[in-house]
């Protein structure tokens, strides 16, 4: 799980295109047979993606949570999109 700390505005306003895009922007979600999160303490949410190709896969807390299992101190959603779908 990738961590993403909370930034100061005082300092934001001084990054480059490159240090605004490393800090804000994830590029790839998905890759084949992996579970891919980000944890951003700027939202505190956890988000990311997950391509099940040839694996099952399982997703796992994870030392930063500090749960047994992952939805056992925050709640999820989920939004499924297919090869097939329009967006």
């Amino acid at each position: 799980m990738e961590l993403r700390t909370a930034s100061s505005p005082k300092d934001e306003k001084y990054y480059d295109t490159k240090r605004l895009r490393d800090e804000f922007v994830v590029e790839k979600i998905f890759f084949e047979d992996e579970i891919k999160l980000v944890y951003s303490h700027i939202d505190r949410i956890i988000f990311g993606g997950a391509m099940p190709v040839s694996k099952t896969l399982r997703l796992e807390a994870g030392a930063e949570l500090r749960a047994k299992y992952f939805c056992e101190r925050i709640r999820c959603g989920h939004c499924a999109y297919e090869s097939s779908c329009p967006f």
